[in-house]
């Protein structure tokens, strides 16, 4: 009687204690003891991680314009056409301004006349342009050459009015109107676009926020040249999570060439660096039951073992669970492999 109850304590005693996860038996699938598999394996150790945030974005100008007349008239030239890199301060186009033209000449003429009188009387108050007298300021008024010159300096104004110059260096783009139609101050003549810097404008979710900072490094390849990478450095990051819980972000071009255009879909890559890090090859992990699995190798056994993944890139997935250092992983020929099967390891180097 008293044996009984020893036995039935000592099981209780072991069935209190919370074993180690381990592969259910349901999940594992066992080997029929073959040696048939041949794979490769590596050794774990820890070495830094880059996880990469993938987002889709498009091409933005640094800077860019829509330009418009600021007044309502006749077009009577254009001097550029769409794709046409213009300096700053170039003419564009212009309206109609031969009276103004006119005008100018007009004003110039009077304000001839008017130093002319100006000259007379300050020989006759003995005075010169320099001299500190308030009667200076009597002359240049009795003289109407304040006036004049006023008058010829809101004539030029005007007849620059008439010229649409470029703010900036870039692109004409969106020119769409003819020489002799009227402008219309609601809708842009053109649009100039900057080839300077041009910019990655795209969005991470805001549990991503933690692991982007302004300065890091970006790579930008876009969808209809997928043969070409460009690099990039983070400038910008929106401190407001819009309605879809997304963050507004920005990454300059460095490298960017003509190719690039304004609109131009894009992928960007962003690589968080991490060191000391559990790093498999992707080729290591198998989805056996809808778990994650990589097997070990133990005594040329293959071991099944659940891990979690904290990290993923193009090549590698960072393990946070399941995995030790030292452990040696198998990386090749694992999609139909059980547990307990009997393999031959070729140990590669990466």
């Amino acid at each position: 009687m008293y044996k009984l109850l020893y036995f039935i304590l000592i099981i209780s005693v072991f069935s209190c204690q919370s074993p180690v996860e381990k592969p259910k038996d349901s999940d594992i699938i066992k080997s029929g003891g073959h040696s048939d598999y041949n794979v490769e394996a590596v050794i774990l150790k820890p070495r830094t991680f880059s996880k990469q945030i993938i987002a889709n974005g498009k091409i933005e100008s640094h800077s860019k314009a829509d330009l418009r007349f600021k007044k309502q008239d006749r077009i009577s030239r254009i001097f550029v056409k769409n794709g046409q890199f213009v300096k700053k301060g170039t003419v564009l186009a212009s309206l109609d301004n031969y009276l103004i033209k006119n005008q100018i000449k007009k004003a110039e003429i009077n304000l001839k006349n008017a130093g002319w009188k100006r000259k007379k009387l300050l020989v006759e108050y003995n005075l010169t342009d320099t001299s500190n007298s308030p009667s200076l300021d009597f002359i240049n008024s009795t003289s109407g050459f304040y006036e004049a010159k006023n008058q010829l300096e809101n004539l030029n104004l005007q007849f620059e009015e008439t010229l649409l110059k470029a703010p900036f260096s870039g692109v004409i783009s969106n020119l769409t109107t003819k020489q002799g139609n009227y402008t219309n101050t609601s809708e842009p003549f053109c649009t100039l676009i900057s080839k300077n810097n041009p910019e990655a404008v795209f969005y991470i979710l805001d549990t991503e926020l933690l692991m982007v900072e302004s300065g890091e490094k970006t790579e930008i390849i876009p969808f209809s040249m997928p043969d070409r990478k460009y690099n990039g450095i983070l400038t910008e990051i929106n401190p407001q999570v819009d309605e879809n819980g997304l963050i507004r972000v920005k990454s300059t071009i460095l490298n960017a060439d003509n190719k690039l255009l304004e609109g131009m879909n894009v992928k960007v890559i962003l690589n968080k660096t991490t060191k000391n890090s559990l790093v498999i090859p992707k080729s290591a992990l198998v989805i056996r039951s809808g778990k994650e699995v990589v097997f070990t190798l133990k005594d040329s056994l293959a071991v099944w073992n659940y891990v979690k993944i904290s990290g993923e890139n193009s090549e590698y997935y960072a393990v946070s669970k399941g995995l030790n250092t030292g452990d040696t992983i198998i990386v090749s020929n694992n999609m139909n492999l059980s547990h307990d099967a009997r393999v031959n390891a070729k140990f590669i180097k990466w």
